[in-house]
């Protein structure tokens, strides 16, 4: 039985800016059950964001209807597949 791999993977890299989540986005968060010590960790992370088209801050991956996982530094996505 072979299984078809259905999302990509996403290297999450360090940003020396520290991005700034609106209310809207902490909201969507804290529903998730997101601890206050992986956001503040994730703060700093970006991602080369293949719906957006370039960088994006990891933390809005959390709350994309196409993530799937976020697994040792890589964020495994499902867009465009």
């Amino acid at each position: 039985m072979s299984h078809q791999i259905s999302y990509r993977e996403i290297e999450i890299k360090k940003s020396e800016l520290e991005f700034k989540p609106d209310k809207e986005l902490m909201k969507q968060l804290r529903e998730l059950k997101i601890g206050k010590g992986f956001i503040n960790a994730m703060k700093k992370e970006v991602v080369d964001c293949p719906m957006v088209g370039g960088q994006s801050p990891a933390l809005k991956c959390l709350s994309c209807p196409h993530f799937v996982r976020r697994v040792k530094g890589v964020v495994h996505c499902h867009f465009g597949l």
